[in-house]
């Protein structure tokens, strides 16, 4: 505190009293002292390769570094007898012999695969060992990344879960007891349809589906063999087309939809309610030169430009510009209304 409050004294602050060298007759006002250590020869550390001298000893190491002669035989140095190359540290000359030899430390007894440290060789044991098994089917897996990467592809793991703040499930945290009905294995004597065992009435006969027989439907027809691959997940683009089933679906539509939206009032989870009649919007032939082709509209143009207006469209970005085309040469194919 006192050599703080002697900064702001009018003796320090308005001095205008020098301080001479006694050696080189310069004056300061101030750092008199650490000038003076430049002419000591006391404090002096001098370079044994060039006389030069310095005031500290960090000086004299950081110049000592300038001279390659003072480096050499201040480091040792490891020199490989083959090609002559140096290190400075003996393990990486070590780990250098090791590629001149010609032959390698570790052999994998599966596939005879040889390498030269034993990190390696446990990274690459993992790819014969398939510790993690998937339990919805029959794949394996040997690290637990790509394991959990494939059971998200399991739709029961896409399940969605309602999270309930802290405070509701303190107060309201009631044990529910789970309630499989386990799989419908029950047949339809009259239709093959499938049921659960717990819907049989009275007289053991399934009804719900056609009323013992008396209603009879013509058996659905197969799909098309693009659309079949894309559901059952053989197409390399079917995780593109269940993700955005719904953008595919309006893209290729030849109307959009028309209703009257009535939303339910109060809370609670979100539900589509339709109030009134539903209507299919149905735009002209030709579109207008101020408003770009939509919905039936781009069936006039051939595939490759229709596409090309529904990829321009942001709500298409997320769809795939190969998988878009090819729906839209099946659909001139098998729908009477797009073909021309």
């Amino acid at each position: 505190m006192p050599l703080n409050l002697n900064t702001h004294s009018p003796e320090q602050t308005h001095s205008t009293q020098d301080f001479q060298c006694t050696f080189c007759s310069k004056s300061f006002r101030v750092y008199l002292t650490n000038h003076l250590k430049t002419h000591s020869l006391m404090n002096s550390f001098q370079c044994q390769h060039c006389s030069k001298t310095f005031t500290h000893q960090k000086y004299l190491k950081g110049h000592l570094k300038t001279h390659s002669t003072e480096q050499t035989h201040t480091k040792q140095i490891f020199q490989c007898t083959i090609c002559s190359k140096t290190f400075q540290v003996q393990r990486y000359l070590n780990k250098h012999l090791k590629t001149h030899s010609t032959e390698r430390i570790i052999q994998c007894e599966h596939c005879q695969q040889c390498f030269e440290t034993t990190r390696a060789f446990k990274k690459h044991l993992q790819t014969h060992s398939n510790s993690f098994q998937c339990q919805h089917c029959t794949k394996s897996f040997n690290t637990s990344f790509l394991f959990n990467k494939h059971t998200k592809t399991h739709s029961n793991m896409h399940s969605h879960r309602i999270q309930f703040s802290a405070a509701f499930q303190e107060n309201y945290a009631i044990p529910v007891q789970e309630h499989n009905i386990g799989l419908p294995t029950a047949l339809c004597t009259f239709c093959n349809a499938l049921h659960w065992p717990a819907e049989v009435n009275t007289s053991g006969h399934y009804t719900k589906c056609c009323h013992t027989g008396k209603v009879s439907l013509p058996p659905l027809s197969k799909p098309p063999l693009l659309l079949q691959d894309l559901l059952t997940g053989k197409n390399p683009l079917s995780r593109n087309y269940c993700d955005h089933i719904r953008e595919y679906n309006s893209a290729l539509a030849f109307a959009s939809m028309g209703a009257h939206i009535a939303q339910p009032s109060g809370h609670g989870p979100y539900a589509f309610r339709i109030h009134g009649q539903i209507y299919h919007q149905v735009s002209p032939l030709y579109t207008n030169p101020d408003t770009s082709p939509r919905y039936g509209q781009l069936y006039i143009f051939d595939s490759a430009e229709a596409t090309t207006q529904r990829l321009q469209k942001e709500c298409n970005s997320a769809c795939s510009d190969i998988l878009l085309l090819q729906l839209d040469k099946r659909i001139r194919q098998v729908k009477p209304f797009a073909k021309y």
